[in-house]
């Protein structure tokens, strides 16, 4: 009996132990949430979360240097105004750590694009037209999470052979068709807007 006493004894000393050991780890913890729903005037808890990595990231660094901080992001995509940098206030001393995590694995996206709602028009055939806000460079454009082929010479031709910049097929003995050359000085002399142009040059021959 006394053996019997003494284990039963010990086991709940142990599970005693064990629990003031995760409570001391939950709070010593802290977890910020942040959704596509969120504010980011909120506290940054499961029910009131943040609406972007910055203001998550301001949280993070309130919290003392020793406090493991956990900053988690629901499903969705989160466009970043800029560049996030990342400095010593973002430091903690080991062995507490800052982990960003999506809640579902592969569900939330941090972009560096920016989403614009446009009206688009239909102004002949398959050719669309929208204005965008001014001072706005656009070298990518994805709709409905597609990538579109941006206005070019020469045209993109899809399922054919070519090299990146289309202009001739990928075949070593092919020869560059002068009628595909977009530096023509007849040609160059019809761009309406050239300050508008973004030029991608390949070199022929390497030395």
């Amino acid at each position: 009996m006394n053996l019997i006493y003494t284990f039963s004894h010990v086991r709940r000393q142990i599970a005693w132990a064990a629990g003031c050991l995760c409570c001391c780890l939950q709070l010593n913890g802290q977890v910020i949430y942040v959704s596509t729903r969120g504010n980011d005037k909120w506290n940054g808890s499961e029910k009131k979360p943040v609406a972007s990595l910055v203001r998550a990231q301001e949280l993070a660094r309130a919290y003392g240097r020793d406090t493991s901080v956990e900053i988690v992001f629901e499903d969705g995509i989160y466009y970043l105004p800029g560049t996030v940098q990342f400095t010593g206030q973002d430091s903690k001393d080991y062995p507490a750590t800052v982990t960003l995590r999506a809640r579902h694995e592969g569900k939330a996206v941090i972009s560096g694009g920016q989403q614009i709602r446009l009206d688009w028009k239909q102004e002949a055939g398959n050719i669309y037209v929208a204005s965008v806000p001014a001072g706005m460079d656009i070298d990518q454009l994805y709709v409905a999470d597609l990538r579109q082929s941006m206005a070019r010479f020469p045209n993109a031709q899809p399922g054919k052979q070519r090299n990146v910049y289309d202009t001739w097929v990928l075949d070593h003995q092919a020869q560059p068709n002068p009628e595909m050359d977009p530096l023509q000085p007849e040609r160059i002399a019809l761009w309406k807007n050239p300050e508008s142009c973004l030029l991608c040059v390949i070199r022929k021959k390497w030395l």
